[in-house]
């Protein structure tokens, strides 16, 4: 390669592409014999200011030289500088340093014993080193204005106090499961560095380094693959506006920050209250709470229960993988693993939940994925910024947890659960008054013109109690230590029977083949020494049991004496003869669904029921019988004590 067809570049440029000192490059020209030559110019000493080749540079210098050769001089450049094209900083900073130069230029034409004062004095008040204006006026020389642009960004994104290797090492401890501190990794590095005998960078820069750092992959090497899909994952969002009212319903449990008391009292306990909603998505209501101090599928069913009364009855219930939420209680056998799915036609034979007879279809979210759950940010939405107003609150960790609750727990101003339930109702009332920014409306407007379907609340009491199969003992149905006992039950002894019970033990609903048979009640048990009444009680119900028995055999009649009984039985045909009209076809309201095939017989059972409370039986319980016994016996002591 010819000279001329060689590059060369100034000491300044030199420094500039290799990172060295003047002295030290100085020290390789000499050490390495890199090609030089001189420039033509002196400098202020006099001596010959040189030129290096930058053949004779490193590699990573030269390849620096090529990536970023700036363009000859405007004035011998056929594709001269567009300066349009240049930020506007930029410029403003090139015009500035022009007029420096130029300023300099003047004081280096003066004489030569004051021009090098003067030069000094003029860079101290700009706060400029002489070196810094020498080299601007050789770049201004040698190339002209666009010479003096500023290299402003060229570096950015840059860590050029950080080799390749050290990056590495810095991103390898700090992406590991044990999620040291940018500070234990600092502390690494400068162990690192003094062993390979490299300059150590300083914790700043460390730090910054570590804020560019992709965060996805951070989060994936340091906290793992189930904080990466809650944090990082790229999720999709729901188009709820396409709901219809009571088209999905969406339950969930929520603990407040807010510390309550049980009751008024010395001896009250301090708790954290539980709520349990369900939430509309189409008009975004809160159709049903239930506010307690452990949630359990008795409060999801109250919930339901008190959103069903109001509302009506929701086509679908999209609900979590909680295990009061999966019991069998609400869901039936149909539910037999969060992992193995089946058939229709082998859910419809398996046993029902209280969900089933509704007709509503319970949809599960994916497990570990609260996201999944449009509920949880309205909980957010409503109620974060709500409960902070109340007494008693108590942040969500130690953290932040305000001084003057310890204040409030003293002086006894912490809510009772009751008063707390009632400020609660209020916040979702004025929730439901506002405008909803997406709905644009009051989420309670948006019910208008929907058609509801409710069940009568004695039903709806009836589907939402327990169920249980039991046996029918002598004795009657033995059900949590306790006997019932109803003379329908004399029929039933030796088979097993559908109870259905709630929460007051002194009372179960018994069913036979999907029927109502009764309602039976607890039977105290007949101590030694048993009073008249008692026996008088027991022989009543051994007849009745006999008398009902003999009624079935009663039938055998038709075998003995045909005539008789046949006739018999065409004359009771011919009184209760009834022609059946036909019924009229069921209409559906929209956005529900028929109430399925079983709700009849709890509508039976729910009107008998209803019979037996105003109509006063002839034979009292032997409790009641008792009660009203013993009630006569101390009437007649306070008389006998007045004569």
């Amino acid at each position: 390669m010819s000279e001329d067809s060689t590059a060369w570049v100034t000491r300044e440029e030199a420094m500039e592409l290799t990172g060295l000192s003047e002295r030290t490059l100085y020290r390789k020209i000499a050490e390495e014999s890199w090609a030089t030559r001189q420039s033509g110019r002196s400098g202020s000493n006099g001596r010959p200011i040189p030129e290096i080749a930058v053949s004779s540079l490193p590699q990573a210098a030269q390849a620096l030289y090529w990536t970023k050769h700036i363009a000859p001089s405007l004035e011998s450049s056929s594709n001269p500088l567009n300066l349009a094209e240049i930020p506007e900083p930029l410029r403003v900073e090139a015009r500035r340093r022009r007029a420096i130069v130029e300023q300099a230029e003047e004081i280096l034409s003066g004489p030569h014993g004051l021009r090098d004062e003067a030069l000094e004095q003029f860079c101290r008040e700009r706060d400029l080193s002489v070196r810094t204006v020498y080299r601007w006026r050789s770049l201004y020389q040698q190339r002209g204005a666009g010479a003096l642009l500023p290299k402003w960004g060229k570096t950015r994104g840059q860590f050029l106090a950080l080799s390749t290797p050290i990056q590495h090492f810095i991103k390898d401890e700090y992406c590991s499961p044990q999620r040291p501190s940018p500070t234990t990794v600092y502390r690494m590095t400068l162990r690192l560095c003094a062993k390979l005998n490299e300059p150590a960078p300083s914790q700043a820069t460390v730090n910054r380094y570590l804020l560019t750092l992709p965060q996805p992959a951070v989060v994936l090497a340091r906290e793992g693959a189930k904080a990466f899909r809650a944090k990082m994952e790229p999720k999709t969002h729901r188009d709820l506006s396409a709901c219809a009212p009571n088209e999905v319903w969406c339950g969930d449990h929520r603990e407040f920050d807010v510390f309550v008391k049980t009751h008024d009292g010395p001896d009250a306990k301090i708790v954290r209250p539980w709520v349990t909603c369900w939430y509309d998505l189409g008009t975004r209501t809160w159709v049903g709470r239930h506010v307690a101090i452990v949630p359990n599928s008795d409060t999801i069913a109250l919930a339901l229960r008190t959103g069903i009364l109001r509302f009506g009855v929701p086509q679908e219930l999209y609900i979590d993988n909680g295990k009061d939420f999966r019991c069998h209680y609400l869901n039936g056998s149909s539910q037999v693993s969060r992992n193995v799915g089946l058939s229709s036609d082998l859910t419809d034979t398996l046993a029902p939940g209280v969900l089933s007879p509704l007709g509503v279809l319970v949809r599960h979210a994916n497990p570990y994925q609260a996201w999944s759950k449009p509920i949880e940010p309205a909980f957010k939405h409503v109620f974060t910024e709500w409960e902070k107003t109340l007494p008693g609150w108590c942040g969500r960790n130690a953290i932040e947890r305000p001084e003057k609750l310890k204040r409030e727990i003293e002086r006894d101003e912490l809510l009772t659960i009751e008063e707390f339930t009632a400020k609660l109702d209020a916040r979702i009332d004025e929730y439901h008054h506002q405008e909803h920014s997406v709905l644009g409306s009051m989420p309670l407007a948006a019910w208008r013109g929907a058609e509801l379907l409710k069940p009568s609340p004695r039903t709806l009491d009836l589907l939402l109690m327990r169920q249980k199969s039991v046996k029918v003992y002598t004795q009657g149905i033995k059900f949590q230590g306790r006997y019932y006992w109803h003379d329908e039950l004399a029929l039933q002894v030796g088979h097993s029977v559908e109870i259905r019970f709630g929460a007051e033990l002194g009372r179960i609903v018994v069913f036979t083949d999907g029927k109502f048979l009764c309602e039976a009640l607890n039977d105290p048990a007949l101590r030694m020494g048993a009073t008249r009444e008692d026996l008088a009680e027991l022989h009543r119900r051994k007849k009745s049991a006999r008398k009902r028995a003999e009624q079935v055999l009663a039938d055998r009649g038709v075998l003995l004496r045909p005539e008789r009984e046949l006739e018999r039985i065409a004359a009771q045909a011919r009184e209760r003869k009834v022609v059946a009209l036909p019924s009229p076809p069921p209409s559906t309201p929209s956005g529900a669904q028929i109430v399925a095939k079983m709700l009849p017989h709890l509508d039976h059972a729910a009107a008998a029921l209803a019979q037996q409370e105003t109509t006063p039986s002839p034979t009292p319980h032997p409790a009641q019988a008792k009660e009203q016994e013993s009630t006569r016996y101390d009437l007649l002591e306070e008389l006998l004590a007045e004569g």
